[in-house]
């Protein structure tokens, strides 16, 4: 308990310290397939340039940490840990184009009751029952940053996710997923 506690309060200071932005948005794999995604996201590095007409355009190779969680109703819970790599460009209006590679760490829960058969033939439920994967994604997105034209710290985007799921059975499986919400920049004093 003291670990996870210590753990905790050390990611939440890194994301204190270090976090440009934290986001919150709708995941989902199809309409049936729903879910939250929620991270904080790193600048790692930043160009700009002026245009003739004095508005900044600007670009940025971005660090993200993001916990997906979805629900495949009568099947399974999702989680999906996902480190990224990205860019972002933002023109002179606000308006975003952006895109990333992430490996992902998958993991499932059955919605229903698990058992497993003993050495003695009877069976046992296994708690917790799923399956770990591995799960690397690469997205796309736009939208639009408000605080270029506008007094107001947030952002809005939409991506689309392209991720393939090892193991999945024997192979593999594809997923599709669509990412919609808003981006707040932390703000210190």
């Amino acid at each position: 308990m003291k670990t996870s506690l210590l753990t905790l309060i050390l990611f939440l200071w890194t994301i204190h310290v270090y976090g440009q932005s934290v986001h919150l948005a709708y995941f989902g794999e199809t309409i049936t397939h729903y879910g939250l995604r929620g991270g904080v996201e790193f600048n790692l590095a930043q160009s700009s340039k002026t245009k003739t007409n004095g508005s900044t355009v600007s670009n940025k190779l971005i660090g993200d940490f993001s916990l997906t969680l979805y629900r495949h109703p009568q099947n399974h819970l999702g989680i999906i840990l996902t480190p990224s790599l990205g860019w972002r460009r933002t023109g002179g209006k606000g308006g975003m184009v952006q895109a990333a590679l992430s490996p992902g760490l998958f993991r499932s829960f059955y919605e229903a009751e698990t058992y497993t058969t003993t050495s003695n033939n009877s069976l046992e439920k296994v708690p917790l029952a799923g399956r770990w994967a591995f799960m690397p994604g690469i997205s796309v997105g736009t939208g639009h940053d408000l605080s270029v034209r506008r007094n107001i710290n947030l952002s809005w985007f939409v991506n689309l996710h392209y991720l393939r799921q090892y193991p999945y059975n024997t192979s593999y499986l594809n997923r599709i997923g669509l990412e919609v919400g808003f981006a707040k920049k932390i703000i210190r004093s």
